[in-house]
């Protein structure tokens, strides 16, 4: 595959939407959501980005709190309190103000960000 079909960190960071210190799913983050958020005429990606699945499919992977009380005891309870936690310190990192520590990310129903 040729890499000028590929999103890249280096795309994100040439586009202006991400930065040298983000790091590459913080910033193929960024350029998804730039590019999505442009028309479809605008973006060489449209094509590519109408097939992927929206928020509402994939939201109800967090929605489920109250469910895994079921897994105490199992370690999936843990790799999925560290997967929500890791998403949740990236999106801060990349999409708060260094004022908002205390801002809380709501990671079920809801979108945490909207296109």
């Amino acid at each position: 595959m040729p890499l000028r079909l590929c999103l890249t960190k280096a795309k994100a960071v040439d586009s202006g939407v991400a930065n040298e210190s983000d790091n590459e799913y913080v910033a193929l983050a960024k350029l998804l959501i730039a590019e999505k958020k442009k028309k479809s005429t605008q973006s060489f990606w449209s094509s590519y980005l109408d097939v992927l699945p929206s928020v509402a499919d994939i939201a109800p992977a967090f929605a489920w709190d109250d469910d895994l009380r079921c897994l105490e005891g199992s370690p999936c309870l843990k790799a999925t309190e560290s997967m929500k936690k890791k998403l949740r310190d990236e999106y801060l990192a990349a999409f708060s103000d260094d004022d908002d520590d205390d801002e809380e990310i709501s990671l079920s129903n809801s979108s945490i960000v909207s296109f």
